[in-house]
């Protein structure tokens, strides 16, 4: 998981030395496994979303609504939680990216 962060998240975990990470790493995989996931993939999944926002991103007001998707009760299994999430996250990714290209054109228009 280490060389999959350091890879994919270089700018997130590049001050940290490899025990910080590991440490890191198993305080997500215990968070984790408090929100009922259990399968590799998931935790990997999880990892990377607490390596994004931070691994405190329940209590954060603005991410407040990562952590209800997270234990919604209308949908029961874990897993279909954090893909929602995950579709959520990537939804929001691509408008924040929309907007700010618009309104880059929108500035070098005037």
């Amino acid at each position: 998981m280490t060389s999959h962060l350091r890879a994919h998240f270089p700018a997130e975990v590049g001050e940290l030395d490899d025990a910080e990470l590991a440490r890191n790493i198993e305080a997500a995989l215990q968070v984790a496994t408090r929100y009922g996931l259990r399968s590799e993939r998931d935790r990997c999944r999880f990892i990377n979303i607490t390596t994004l926002y931070g691994l405190e991103f329940a209590d954060a007001p603005e991410h407040r609504w990562m952590h209800q998707m997270l234990i919604e009760p209308a949908v029961p299994d874990p897993a279909q939680r954090l893909e929602r999430l995950c579709l959520e996250l990537i939804e929001r990714e691509r408008v924040a990216t929309q907007n700010l290209q618009a309104r880059e054109r929108f500035l070098r228009a005037r």
